[in-house]
């Protein structure tokens, strides 16, 4: 899916989708690095499985916590979930920052989503600065 992935099914000491977000990361933040891969791996949990349709969190490994939607992560969960699918098939995901599509046409998997902005920032001394709780500056 472009990202090294490990996708799990809702682990046992998750009651539900809506675990705190910081238990969440620090489930997930070890688990980052149990393989011998290069900046470790992204972290996927499938909460719901339905018809087509999954209800995923994901733990990005370049920033290190739980981001609200995550492309890489909602493509992983679908072929892990659902192999290899017939061509044109669509399924749906439900992530923290909305829903998308995942189609798998030609024998490649494309995200079909409707961007939303989420907020703002401004640009300063080669420094990306977003008003957001808990990210202040990106370099």
């Amino acid at each position: 899916a472009g990202e090294p992935h490990l996708v799990l099914f809702r682990p046992g000491n998750f009651p539900g989708f809506h675990v705190a977000r910081k238990d969440f990361e620090t489930f997930c933040q070890p688990l980052r690095d149990i393989t011998a891969v290069d900046g470790g791996v992204s972290i996927t949990v499938v909460f719901q499985i339905e018809f087509r349709s999954v209800l995923i969190r994901t733990y990005e490994r370049g920033v290190r916590r739980q981001t609200y939607s995550c492309g890489t992560g909602s493509v992983s969960a679908i072929a892990a979930v659902f192999e290899t699918p017939e061509n044109g098939t669509t399924f749906h995901v439900c992530a923290p920052g909305g829903m998308h599509d995942v189609i798998y046409e030609n024998n490649r998997w494309y995200v079909r989503a409707t961007p939303q902005r989420i907020g703002h920032g401004y640009m300063q001394n080669s420094c990306l600065h977003f008003p957001i709780e808990g990210l202040f500056e990106y370099q």
